[in-house]
């Protein structure tokens, strides 16, 4: 591993041990300087906010949909049609149905912010629109070649694995394990007593005792940054173009999940959503996920292959 590698590294690495432990002690002052929202009011009117609070959780259906778009090649160039037409088939689903949840979620975010009733005609649309994506998606995909359509397919099974895992994770237990109140729960009745730190693990029981909606205490972690935290997938695409990278492929792969994953954990706070700790692990989890998985596709295999070089 060259130095500046490890440098890079080791100071990403002491910026989130500072930040979690910054968190740890004065996440409710970070909050109460940063979010934007009416006293006694649940939802923020800061555009910035409310903007990412739609689209925030999108960019992990579009990084789905274009993994399973790579999919549907992959199959078609293998050799047995029973494998190759169950691979096309499936994949091509997929894609639609990422597409079909990607502007239903974004309808969904909207409505809380405008008056939007999601009639029968929405669905049809969604379907509509979905059927064109995925057909735009997949016709795009075929512009690349064979050779690096293979090398896209590990790049697709890293993005599925890890948007899988880290959602799964984060959706199991921030509801029924840590329980953590929003911040705008509290800003709206008005009582901050509330208030726990991100490691107080409180199961239901803040949501038992005050009688409110189960998503009042889902503040931790933040599903909004773990599902914008697929673009740290990205990281994986320097280890499969090796020969066919430049300096801004290299620098667009490693610092636009940090640009992406921050801002939407950024607009989070403002809008009282989450706190920094919130936002942190969100985004840490499906780091931790990208990679596990880089080094079990991509690192661990090659590493297998030099070493039965080597015996030969």
């Amino acid at each position: 591993m060259k130095k500046s590698t490890i440098i890079s590294i080791s100071i990403i690495v002491f910026l989130i041990i500072t930040l979690i432990i910054i968190a740890s002690f004065f996440d409710l002052q970070i909050s109460q300087m940063l979010v934007d929202l009416p006293k006694g009011e649940y939802y923020t009117t800061n555009t910035f906010a409310i903007v990412f609070e739609i689209i925030g959780e999108t960019f992990l259906y579009l990084f789905l949909a274009f993994a399973f778009g790579v999919l549907f090649w992959y199959g078609y160039y293998l050799e047995k049609k029973w494998l190759k037409f169950s691979c096309m088939a499936i994949s091509s689903m997929a894609v639609f149905f990422a597409y079909f949840y990607f502007l239903y979620r974004i309808v969904h975010y909207t409505a809380k912010f405008q008056d939007v009733v999601k009639g029968e005609y929405f669905y049809v649309l969604f379907v509509f629109v979905g059927l064109i994506l995925t057909l735009l998606t997949i016709l795009s995909i075929k512009l690349f070649s064979k050779e690096n359509i293979y090398k896209l397919s590990k790049f697709a099974v890293i993005v599925i694995c890890v948007a899988l895992l880290s959602n799964l994770l984060t959706q199991v237990v921030k509801g029924e394990v840590f329980g953590r109140m929003r911040y705008r729960s509290m800003n709206e009745i008005g009582d901050f007593s509330y208030y726990t730190p991100w490691f107080y693990i409180n199961g239901t029981s803040l949501a038992d005792k005050l009688n409110l909606s189960p998503d009042n205490f889902k503040s931790f972690p933040s599903g909004h940054t773990t599902a914008a935290a697929i673009s740290f997938t990205l990281l994986a695409l320097p280890f499969i173009f090796k020969n066919q990278q430049s300096k801004i492929f290299k620098i667009f792969c490693y610092v636009t999940p940090f640009i992406l994953s921050g801002i939407v954990g950024f607009s989070r706070i403002i809008a009282g959503a989450h706190f920094l700790s919130d936002v942190l692990f969100g985004g840490l989890i499906t780091l931790s996920f990208t990679i596990l998985f880089i080094y079990l596709i991509l690192i661990l295999p090659q590493k297998q292959k030099n070493k039965n070089q080597e015996c030969k």
